[in-house]
């Protein structure tokens, strides 16, 4: 965990735009794979546009100054986490809302490898005063989520499926059409002001603690980072663990909300996912491992235990290529 509030070992110059609400990041051959976009679209609003694949994991730090931020988020597999609450795995169709002390404390770690697409629009504090939108702190501080706050460090975090036209805007900003760079910033403030109206909208119709909240929301969440991050070794201690939850705890609500244990669900996600694979025509090793099987043997047994055939047989019957 990186400590924001030593970040910057001189005061902030006139130029310095982004130390209003971004922090500072390494000149990296993996950060520069990830930023696609880094503007400032008013003063104090800045918009950043992560779309790429690093080769190793980055880290993004607190930024060191109050901030309202919204990241939706168009892909999964980051990892949030504010000081020592619970770490947040938002998956693609998330937004992550939050509000920042100064000297708060937290990290974004995106792992290597792997696609990230986001949109992160940050507020200083300024800026939402400027717009009459200081109000969406408190109605996020009503109804954050407990477990992913510090509320004593002045960090509320919430996270939730984004509206659909919450993730309409996203795309939108990503693929600014404006050419022009007056057209570009005048275009991206109408973009910026959109996404808090649609913000305020959601935080009022969110009930208060509600969002994440308690064991039953940790666990639908835990399926939902399953049904998007299925090839990875998920077990129920590796959930608990990341949600600040006993195994006990979680396992127990996600039996009542999703009706069997999270091995159980893992599997059948990722069998559902290999039928659809074999049924396109894709080689049985290759769909092995891209669902998470590194033992072809298991991998055959665990498909004819659930849908009575060999992998080869479905991929011949249902999909008209001839089984290899």
């Amino acid at each position: 965990m990186h400590d924001a509030s030593s970040r910057y070992g001189s005061p902030r110059r006139a130029h310095e735009w982004w130390r209003d609400t971004l922090p500072t990041v390494p000149v990296t051959r993996d950060w520069n794979a990830v930023i696609a976009c880094l503007e400032q679209v008013d003063r104090g609003v800045s918009l950043a546009v992560l779309d790429g694949t690093p080769r190793n994991a980055v880290h993004l730090p607190a930024p060191g100054a109050a901030v309202f931020g919204i990241q939706v988020w168009l892909t999964a597999g980051a990892e949030v986490q504010v000081d020592r609450a619970s770490v947040c795995l938002p998956v693609a169709g998330d937004v992550l809302l939050f509000n920042y002390a100064a000297g708060t404390a937290s990290r974004t770690r995106i792992p290597g490898g792997r696609p990230v697409s986001l949109v992160d629009i940050r507020f200083s504090e300024s800026a939402l005063a400027r717009h009459g939108a200081q109000a969406l702190c408190e109605m996020l501080r009503d109804r954050c989520a407990a477990s992913l706050s510090r509320p004593d460090n002045g960090a509320f975090v919430a996270c939730m499926p984004a509206p659909p036209a919450l993730m309409a805007l996203a795309r939108t900003m990503a693929a600014c059409p404006q050419n022009s760079q007056l057209a570009r910033r005048l275009w991206w403030q109408a973009r910026a002001l959109e996404t808090l109206s649609v913000t305020a909208e959601l935080l009022n119709g969110a009930a208060p603690q509600a969002v994440m909240g308690d064991a039953h929301q940790a666990a639908l969440r835990a399926e939902r980072v399953l049904l998007q991050r299925f090839s990875e070794d998920w077990t129920a201690e590796r959930l608990a663990r990341m949600l600040h939850m006993s195994e006990k705890r979680l396992q127990h609500a996600f039996r009542e909300i999703v009706g069997m244990t999270v091995s159980a669900r893992l599997r059948a996600i990722r069998l559902d996912a290999a039928a659809t694979m074999l049924a396109d025509g894709r080689r049985v090793t290759d769909v092995a491992a891209d669902v998470g099987y590194a033992s072809l043997s298991h991998f055959s047994q665990s498909f004819r235990a659930q849908f009575g055939r060999s992998p080869q047989q479905w991929r011949g019957t249902d999909s008209g290529v001839p089984a290899a």
